[in-house]
């Protein structure tokens, strides 16, 4: 097997990489948790020996408010045990 990812055993129960429908509005379904550990398996990485997060920076959002009003502000938020993916 080439480059193994550690998700050959999950894959087929994954959407990621299928065809999927494009929501119209907030929908936290097309987000996925793939647990970290199953790469750190493949690679014989000993995980207890560091310590780190993702931190994702969102610069800028912008929406309009119920009365027409635009808002806008920075967005940060820390990582976990699991990298998170989009459809």
């Amino acid at each position: 097997m080439a480059n193994p990812t550690g998700l050959e055993g999950i894959q087929a129960h994954l959407p990621l990489g299928q065809a999927s429908d494009q929501p119209t509005s907030l929908d936290p379904s097309v987000l996925v948790s793939v647990p970290r550990s199953l790469a750190r398996e493949v690679e014989e990485v000993d995980a207890s020996r560091f310590h780190g997060q993702d931190l994702w920076n969102c610069w800028e959002i912008s929406w309009l408010t119920p009365s027409g009003l635009p808002g806008d502000a920075d967005w940060s938020v820390g990582g976990s045990g699991y990298v998170t993916e989009s459809l």
